[in-house]
């Protein structure tokens, strides 16, 4: 099989509180190909938040070019000094070798040109990248008065106070169907990203970065499967139907963030006695397993119940979690379709067929993204949560929107909606 052709690009000119359009990215693989990359993006978890996604790229540099102290030597890079700092927009992009379709892998920003000598005449320079949670981790709030909005819109002002672009590229905001959020004035000494993440966690929805640098929040129901669309199913046997085969997979059925008791407060009202949920039976199997919240951006403690309910839905019991799935798309046809444009927050299909027992097969949501190259090798591994596969009642939903998924008495649960 052959391998994705990479392209590494620079906007030599654009720094990290300015905007970089196409016209403004140069190619820099071609005249320092690239030997190695790492691009790492997600969480472990579903209930963590995310962190700044990263990519490695090791490039020859055995002409300078991409070393800043070599001012004395021509190179394309310079125009009137040195514009090889860090700072500087990056972008990484993989050509499907199938059928040329071309994909932005990741975008962010250059923190470092470290430069390497592994011999006597060869130079690398290694280029160390975060994603734009580098940007929004240095902001901080600027002192405005939010009022009591959906969560999206709530993170499209915070976003908004950190002076982050809003044209298109640069946000993909889950703006309806949302939670409502408390009203808040965001002191100048509040870090937007905790800010942001608060919101977050209120949601129980994503929020990340997209591999083509768009700031991304998806919303609680991108978790329910019947509301997702299946992105690829994953094979250990068969490729009949769109499957696709895996090159290895890591299952875990473990007690990993087991709550049965959930402790919440709101924002609005921190020192009240606030709301607990319990559920005796995983109690007795597992011991007290605790989660408190306090400082919940919801608007009730009605709200806060109805969250502490959801969480204890999903995590009082033990779920089959992907730990990892391993695929090699340089080994398997029709895999670079699926690798090179996965998503946070896409839904896929995992089967598995025992050595003895039946296919088992389990629909689960992205929450990490890790892409290694060197040489003729390219591996992709991806790390999995469980998607919400029940059926739920939504209290006082008159549209019935979420009812159509559940039948009463049949397995109803309730969704924090």
């Amino acid at each position: 099989m052959s391998l994705a052709t990479l392209t590494v690009e620079v906007a030599f000119e654009k720094g990290l509180t300015e905007t970089a359009a196409d016209g403004d990215f140069t190619t820099i693989s071609t005249n320092n190909p690239v030997v190695q990359f790492r691009i790492t993006r997600g969480r472990g978890h579903e209930l963590e938040v995310t962190q700044a996604g990263t990519a490695t790229v090791i490039c020859q540099n055995t002409n300078g070019y991409l070393d800043p102290s070599n001012e004395s030597s021509p190179s394309p890079y310079y125009d009137g000094g040195n514009n090889v700092l860090p700072g500087r927009h990056i972008r990484i992009k993989a050509q499907d070798p199938e059928t040329s379709t071309t994909y932005v892998v990741f975008r962010g920003f250059v923190e470092r040109w470290v430069q390497k000598y592994p011999g006597e005449t060869n130079q690398q320079t290694v280029i160390e990248c975060a994603d734009a949670f580098k940007a929004l981790s240095l902001a901080f709030c600027d002192g405005s008065s939010e009022s009591e909005e959906d969560s999206g819109t709530r993170m499209d002002n915070l976003l908004d106070q950190a002076s982050w672009p809003s044209g298109a590229g640069y946000r993909d905001i889950d703006t309806s169907g949302n939670e409502t959020v408390s009203a808040k004035t965001y002191a100048t000494t509040t870090a937007t990203m905790a800010a942001c993440q608060d919101i977050e966690t209120a949601e129980i929805g994503s929020f990340f970065v997209s591999r083509s640098g768009a700031m991304t929040f998806k919303n609680r129901t991108n978790r329910i499967s019947e509301f997702a669309t299946i992105s690829a199913t994953f094979s250990d046997t068969s490729t009949a139907s769109g499957r696709v085969k895996y090159y290895g997979l890591d299952f875990s059925f473990d007690d990993t963030r087991i709550f049965n008791v959930i402790n919440t407060k709101t924002d609005t009202d921190p020192v009240a006695t606030g709301t607990q949920q319990t559920d005796s039976t995983p109690q007795t199997r597992y011991g007290i397993r605790t989660k408190s919240q306090t400082g919940l951006m919801l608007t009730t403690a009605g709200e806060a119940t109805s969250w502490a309910q959801y969480i204890i839905g999903r995590q009082a019991e033990p779920a089959s979690r992907v730990k990892s799935i391993t695929l090699r798309p340089d080994e398997q046809a029709g895999l670079w379709a699926k690798v090179l444009p996965a998503e946070i927050g896409n839904a896929y299909v995992v089967e598995r067929t025992p050595a003895a027992g039946n296919e088992i097969s389990h629909t689960v949501i992205c929450e990490r993204i890790q892409h290694t190259a060197m040489g003729a090798n390219w591996v992709t591994t991806m790390q999995m949560s469980p998607a919400d596969t029940a059926g739920y009642w939504v209290l006082d939903d008159g549209s019935g929107t979420y009812a159509a998924y559940s039948r009463l008495s049949e397995s109803t649960r309730l969704f924090f909606g």
